[in-house]
């Protein structure tokens, strides 16, 4: 068996294995952590150097699955948003019923259903024509509420929805 390399019970051939790694097949083979040759914690790793691997997987996973932490990030943005609407809404003593959909067209920019869409234009006739019996009788709070808590660029005219929607749903 000559040109063999005899480490730890495994027979390696010559120059396949860096040196770092002969070194790292050393210290493991002496029961030691397999980077800095310390005592280690878990069955490969010491402390320190558990953590620098447990973050460089992280980063890793993260890098192939970029979209997935987006989206969770998306929904529970959208999720506090239906939540602040809520509370404002039920603040200003209006029905929460309408908060889903606002935030929808806060957070996504879907343009809403015909009556708060005529409340976001700016059309109050429109709005008191589509009002559920709810909204018929709130129709002055509503338009106190967009004026307090509503962006100004997402409300006020067609012109100003449409563009605020199209911001949204490109982004």
């Amino acid at each position: 068996m000559d040109n063999v390399e005899v480490i730890s019970s495994e027979v390696l051939p010559p120059r396949t294995v860096s040196r770092a790694r002969r070194n790292q097949l050393k210290h493991l083979a002496k029961g030691l952590c397999e980077f800095c040759g310390k005592p280690p914690v878990t069955k490969r790793h010491c402390a320190k150097c558990r953590e620098r691997v447990n973050r460089l997987r992280r980063e890793a996973h993260r890098r192939k699955h970029p979209l997935k932490r987006k989206a969770k990030n998306m929904e529970a943005e959208f999720e506090t948003l239906v939540l602040r609407l809520k509370r404002r809404l039920e603040a200003s003593d209006l029905p929460e019923s309408n908060a889903e959909s606002l935030a929808i067209y806060l957070h996504h920019g879907v343009i809403p259903g015909s009556f708060m869409r005529a409340l976001i234009e700016n059309n109050l006739v429109h709005a008191a024509m589509c009002a559920d019996h709810r909204n018929k009788h709130y129709l002055f709070e509503w338009a106190s509420f967009l004026y307090n808590h509503m962006p100004s660029d997402a409300w006020g005219s067609a012109e100003k929805v449409l563009a605020y929607a199209k911001g949204k749903q490109s982004k």
